[in-house]
């Protein structure tokens, strides 16, 4: 067998033992029905004996094509886990003890409890997904765990420690993936690799709400995973200091950002204060120009899967439009959306990055971002994207520019009755004024030959292919 084969071999199995995960967290036991039945012929269609072996089948179904893939890739001790794991076979009965849940395991708990939802409060998929990736990765850790070890707040810390220590999206990555967490938590993942808080956060939470049903049920006494979810500190990030912003925009750090989003949204995100999130759903007709002032407009569509800070249908005070800084018509920012406009009057500035999902195409220039400054030596924990935002603030204030001028570039919620309700926005060329005052240590004429050309995507490329017939 060549090395071509055992690649391609070694990603059939990842995509079977993908498919077989997400089809466990999203129920659908259509594969282990027929097995199930025969297994247990006299069972009815809603019996919940069939629907926990179901499930159980279901989970070996995913431990074959674990064992599967670590064989190929020579990971014994992977595969000695994964076997250790499932050997023994599952208790069916579904009903509680008489003498109560004291003995009952955490897996036990979780099935349960997706059967209560199943039937009175039914979660999304994803939501589901996240419970069994969740729970799934708590009893690899420590074990399927019986509710009196539950009962202790010392696996519930360690839970969240070892997460902060993993890295995001293992099984998707090459280094990481096929290795236990025993593993990876025993190597040192860079920080960039490693899990942001906020899916930490989810993972602990979604622990944390499958306890809590237990209280409510009466499987555990209480709730030992309350408060373990790490905390938003606010005010932890801070604006980058002007060594750091040097070291970002320096011209043999930025060369490598040859993809257009990774070269222009960090310039956006500085000279602009915009939210990463804004920046990178911006579509070629949301640069315009208004009274001699080109400008970049914010504004919600949710029929173009736009949307600003806040609730569904309550980013009001956040729709704004931010006058260019001469600073990126200087490096060529204008150039760039004229020849994505020739190819798509009404698509995405960046579309390499906006053709997923809302919440994804966030998380991806997050992850990107991450990686890049510290590859620059901007490793401090207190700063991130957001950071940009925080020097746009920190200058426009310390020039002393009227509040209402630099509410409406940040695009902060206006103070006080005569600016809420009576004041519909400054003429454009005031506002510009206050934008070019920002001033940083970057070398523009220096960024000017980096800047990448228009990438063909999609139908563009499909229809210049076409048109040259």
């Amino acid at each position: 067998m060549t090395v071509e084969d055992l690649e391609a071999e070694e990603e059939m199995i990842a995509i079977l033992c993908s498919d077989a995960r997400e089809e466990l967290a999203l129920g659908d036991y259509s594969r282990a029905t027929q097995a199930a039945r025969e297994l247990l012929p006299g069972a009815s269609e809603n019996d919940p004996s069939l629907k926990l072996l179901c499930r159980e089948l279901a989970e070996r179904r995913v431990a074959y094509f674990e064992v599967a893939e670590a064989r190929l890739l020579g990971n014994t001790e992977r595969e000695r886990q994964v076997l250790a794991r499932w050997a023994t076979a599952p208790e069916i009965d579904h009903q509680p003890s008489a003498k109560g849940h004291h003995d009952r395991k955490l897996s036990e708990l979780l099935a349960a409890f997706q059967r209560d939802r199943e039937r009175t409060a039914p979660v999304e998929p994803k939501t589901a997904f996240e419970y069994d990736t969740a729970i799934g990765l708590f009893i690899e850790l420590f074990g399927d765990l019986t509710m009196a070890q539950l009962d202790d707040r010392e696996p519930m810390i360690s839970f969240r420690q070892s997460l902060e220590r993993l890295p995001s999206n293992r099984t998707k990555h090459a280094a990481y993936r096929g290795r236990s967490a025993s593993e990876l938590l025993d190597a040192e993942i860079p920080e960039p690799d490693r899990m942001r808080q906020n899916t930490v956060k989810k993972y602990v939470t979604r622990l944390s709400s499958l306890l809590n049903w237990g209280v409510q049920e009466g499987w555990l006494p209480r709730n030992r995973a309350k408060g373990v979810a790490p905390r938003k500190q606010k005010g932890a990030v801070r604006a980058f200091d002007n060594e750091e912003l040097s070291r970002l925009f320096a011209p043999e750090h930025y060369r490598r950002n040859k993809e257009p989003y990774k070269f222009w949204l960090p310039l956006l995100g500085l000279f602009t204060g915009c939210r990463e999130g804004e920046l990178v759903q911006l579509t070629v007709d949301d640069i315009e120009e208004i009274d001699g002032v080109w400008v970049v407009r914010l504004t919600e569509d949710e029929a173009r899967d736009k949307r600003l800070k806040g609730r569904k249908g309550s980013g009001k005070a956040s729709e704004r439009k931010v006058p260019m800084h001469a600073g990126l018509r200087e490096v060529g920012f204008l150039d760039f959306v004229e020849a994505r406009a020739r190819l798509e009057p009404m698509g995405r500035i960046f579309p390499e990055i906006a053709g997923i999902d809302r919440d994804r195409r966030n998380a991806t220039f997050s992850k990107w971002f991450n990686r890049f400054r510290h590859s620059c030596g901007v490793g401090s924990p207190e700063v991130n994207f957001h950071s940009f935002r925080r020097n746009v603030a920190t200058q426009l204030n310390g020039c002393g520019h009227p509040s209402l001028f630099v509410d409406e570039v940040m695009g902060h919620e206006r103070k006080g009755l005569a600016q809420s309700v009576y004041h519909f926005g400054s003429p454009m060329v005031k506002l510009r004024d206050v934008v070019d005052t920002l001033e940083f240590p970057l070398d523009l004429e220096a960024l000017r030959p980096l800047a990448p050309g228009v990438r063909l995507q999609g139908a563009a490329r499909r229809g210049i292919a076409a048109r040259s017939e």
